[in-house]
């Protein structure tokens, strides 16, 4: 009997098995783990490398802005409203403490202010609405009627005109040195609204939207394609002699928008307690005023017992973000207060089940001054909480009044 030689690497073949089902459904759920792993690793890091833009970003885009602003505008452009009429008290933002009594500030400055607005100035062209227009001059002129200014959509802090008497009725948004744009006219005999207005005529300082990008996108363009990675709006205040500035700084998301990002003006529909939205007042920065009813939602414990918690923001508080009023409360938010500080916060709120807003920094006390701010009269009890509280605030809403996502980036204070 003859015995075949088989090869031992036939035995082993012959041997030999493929994986089971059960092992290749194994081999691909861990697989799958690692995968999904590493693919959740990319949003964070995305977002970690956006927040590292913004944090690099951000001054650099403030500091531009605040080059362009110093180029247009020096600290004797700016006058007071003592200039225009000595015999009325200061003008003055309200505050909700005391029966929304005025805070005033002492002769010859003036809080925070935002410049007007020019939602369709017909010398630009239609992407580039939005102008910010400094010393509200086409605001104005629609105010007094003035042919050519009166079909333009504008926005202003003070649409109804200060200090409301005549024939001084000639401001219509933040004061300018009347005695550097005076203008003499010897030929009118009778003092009228229409002579103050030829002879202190406000300087026309217009900022377009597209300068207010960064990058800065070029004049000519005609396209609708380029988009602002960042964009700025600002305010002004006198202090103390001093015109100071203060820029916001925050980035758009304009995916699926067929024109440039622009200010839009404010929607009354988007109106919450505490903070009506006026479309005849600039719409950037948000103004809120905490509620009146109540304890306000940003007086200072007393005694304080964490000063960077703000009070009535704990789980299961009012919170509605379809509302401005509502979005200062955000993850990451900047605000600035009456007193030019800047507050961040460090843990905010998305939803009713979160809470309390703590900022990342307590809220310093101010001590009780006139040149801070003052009442004509502070009840019994308030002045310590006066001391320690946020009781007017600027932000950058989450989405503008066209529903275009914004994120605040920064904050800027200088002097001009």
């Amino acid at each position: 009997m003859t015995r075949v030689h088989t090869p031992q690497s036939l035995r082993w073949g012959r041997g030999r098995r493929g994986f089971s089902l059960v092992e290749v459904l194994l081999a691909v759920f861990i697989l799958g783990i690692g995968v999904i792993s590493i693919a959740a690793i990319f949003p964070a890091g995305i977002s970690l490398q956006r927040q590292s833009n913004d944090d690099t970003l951000g001054p650099v885009v403030a500091s531009n802005a605040l080059g362009i602003l110093r180029s247009r505008v020096t600290q004797e452009d700016f006058g007071a409203f003592s200039d225009f009429n000595p015999n009325v008290a200061p003008y003055a933002l309200e505050t909700p403490l005391s029966n929304n009594q005025p805070v005033l500030t002492i002769q010859g400055d003036w809080p925070w202010m935002r410049p007007g607005v020019i939602f369709d100035d017909s010398s630009t062209p239609a992407i580039d609405e939005g102008a910010i227009d400094i010393f509200s001059h086409e605001a104005t002129r629609k105010g007094f009627g003035i042919p050519g200014a009166t079909a333009l959509q504008t926005a202003t802090e003070m649409p109804n005109g200060w200090p409301g008497n005549q024939p001084q009725k000639s401001l219509y948004g933040i004061p300018y040195n009347p005695t550097r744009y005076y203008v003499a006219r010897p030929s009118d005999a009778v003092f009228t609204q229409d002579s103050w207005q030829r002879a202190f005529p406000e300087p026309r300082v217009i900022i377009t939207q597209r300068e207010r990008y960064w990058p800065m996108i070029a004049n000519a363009i005609t396209a609708t394609t380029e988009r602002p990675q960042y964009v700025w709006d600002c305010m002004f205040r006198r202090f103390q002699g001093r015109v100071q500035v203060a820029v916001f700084v925050y980035r758009v998301n304009t995916e699926g928008s067929s024109k440039l990002y622009s200010l839009a003006p404010a929607n009354p529909l988007n109106s919450a307690a505490g903070a009506p939205l006026d479309p005849a007042r600039p719409p950037m920065p948000v103004f809120y005023l905490p509620p009146v009813a109540g304890p306000s939602i940003w007086k200072a414990q007393t005694p304080p017992t964490d000063p960077s918690i703000i009070p009535g923001t704990t789980p299961g508080s009012a919170l509605d973000l379809t509302k401005p009023a509502f979005q200062w409360q955000l993850p990451g938010q900047w605000m600035l207060d009456q007193n030019a500080v800047i507050h961040r916060v460090l843990a905010g709120r998305r939803n009713t089940t979160d809470g309390p807003v703590r900022l990342a920094r307590p809220v310093p006390v101010q001590a009780l001054s006139s040149v801070m701010g003052y009442r004509a009269s502070t009840p019994a009890g308030d002045a310590d909480t006066l001391s320690r509280a946020i009781w007017q605030a600027w932000f950058v809403p989450a989405r503008d009044n066209n529903g275009v996502a914004l994120t605040p980036v920064y904050i800027l204070v200088e002097d001009l």
